[in-house]
């Protein structure tokens, strides 16, 4: 952390289940990032950041400030260069841009992301997990699962929802896996929507 600024600088390399428990333990702050611990913070941040915190808290790059990058030059020369939020250099504006999901985290290479007003961690979450047999599962039974998960998502999709601090992940796998596999998640202090949600 960055003390004259109170940014968190957050290396590309480093595991998402590393940089929560840092910014969490440390600072009492979280990102919403991803689900898959073992990603790295540059390819998840690159490409938008979006995760299990994000119905709640928006995008990961909706709280970048600013990255730190080695680039070419257009005298083909290397070069390093923080580009920010508040640049007026349209060039650093297109740097900045170009990792936060608009083109790939291509345009050079990051060696470390600012991140700016970090939400705070949530106390607690609670977790779900329930499974579907294939082999019990119908056309009419698959039609009536993913209906109900599309509407109740639908009709509860507002900031304003009370069911905002839920996060539920449909895995329609082949027949061969044997499952469909529905996990959610929920922080907040009304556990009981999850069960409202099932």
């Amino acid at each position: 952390r960055d003390d004259e600024s109170g940014d968190y600088g957050l290396e590309p390399g480093a595991h998402l289940l590393d940089a929560y428990a840092k910014l969490a333990d440390e600072y009492g702050v979280t990102i919403p990032g991803g689900s898959c611990s073992t990603v790295g913070a540059g390819g998840h941040i690159s490409g938008g950041g979006y995760g299990l915190l994000s119905r709640l808290y928006g995008l990961t790059v909706d709280y970048l400030y600013a990255v730190e990058i080695v680039h070419v030059t257009r005298d083909g020369k290397a070069e390093i260069v923080t580009a920010t939020r508040d640049d007026a250099d349209t060039d650093l504006q297109d740097l900045l841009w170009g990792h936060t999901g608009g083109g790939g985290g291509n345009f050079g290479i990051v060696t470390k992301f600012w991140m700016r007003d970090l939400p705070q961690r949530p106390d607690q979450g609670h977790l779900l997990y329930q499974a579907f047999d294939w082999s019990a599962m119908d056309q009419a039974k698959f039609r009536t699962l993913l209906q109900n998960y599309g509407n109740f998502m639908a009709e509860n999709s507002g900031v304003d929802s009370p069911y905002k601090g839920l996060f539920p992940l449909l895995g329609l796998s082949q027949k061969a896996a044997g499952q469909i596999g529905l996990t959610a998640q929920y922080v907040g202090d009304e556990p009981q929507r999850l069960e409202e949600f099932t």
